[in-house]
């Protein structure tokens, strides 16, 4: 599955795993949390990255540039099909690549 890995200080790089929970838990370091971006892409997490303590890594604001979430530790941004994640097309991969560039996203 084609995803982009968003690693603490680091901009966003393109990675293929294969989609199986073990892999998807492996690249953020502990149980998943998703988080929807759109209808066909989601950003997934450490669901107690913040307890644990992990890296600061993106702040989220809405359009009217409220904080909607910190996160913290490895962020993996899949697509998603109905409850399935999926590979991101390349469209995708560069929007999001772009979007997450920088600390602050806004959504």
């Amino acid at each position: 599955m084609r995803c982009l890995i968003v690693k603490p200080g680091m901009s966003p790089d393109t990675i293929d795993i294969p989609n199986e929970l073990e892999n998807l838990q492996a690249a953020v370091g502990g149980y998943i949390e998703a988080v929807t971006l759109s209808n066909t892409a989601a950003l997934l997490v450490n669901e107690d990255g913040k307890n644990l303590g992990l890296p600061f890594n993106r702040v989220l604001l809405d359009k009217r540039c409220f904080l909607r979430d910190t996160l913290v530790g490895n962020i993996l941004i899949v697509g998603v099909d109905g409850e399935e994640f999926t590979s991101l097309n390349k469209v995708q991969c560069e929007f999001y690549a772009y979007l997450f560039r920088n600390n602050m996203v806004y959504l």
